[in-house]
């Protein structure tokens, strides 16, 4: 792959990552009122849930296809010997771990389930997306 295209892909790349944080953060916040929430707001936070979900799905779809082409493009293979790249992809498995969980939960409330939502999960994913910042920029080992 030349140098130009992927340049694109990882404004693209990083454009996703942003996107797919900003919603995993945003539908916690959603879920979160949503189960303090009265009946009558029922119709409206599942619409919100609903979007909020979608723009996750696209995001983190984006962001994976982007980084997979920039991972098996590169040569000498970021995966060999590079320690920082292991790293940054087991943080990115803790987020799509943490996509699911909301993309469960966001059915089960569809459905009438609605509970509490877990108070760790903002900054889980808050302290992982910092992780892959500090991994991929310093490239600390």
């Amino acid at each position: 792959m030349d140098y130009e295209t992927l340049k694109w892909i990882r404004m693209i790349h990083l454009y996703a990552i942003l996107s797919w944080v900003g919603a995993l953060i945003g539908i916690s916040f959603i879920l979160r009122q949503h189960a303090k929430a009265a009946e009558g707001a029922y119709k409206d936070f599942i619409e919100l849930e609903k979007g909020t979900a979608i723009t996750m799905d696209i995001s983190a779809t984006i962001a994976m296809i982007c980084g997979f082409a920039m991972l098996f493009s590169i040569s000498p293979s970021p995966l060999k010997g590079q320690g920082w790249m292991h790293a940054k992809l087991f943080l990115v498995v803790v987020l799509a771990g943490i996509h699911g969980m909301q993309r469960m939960r966001v059915g089960k409330y569809k459905r009438g389930n609605v509970t509490a939502e877990p108070g760790w999960l903002i900054p889980v994913v808050e302290i992982a997306a910092l992780g892959i910042i500090v991994l991929a920029s310093a490239r600390p080992f």
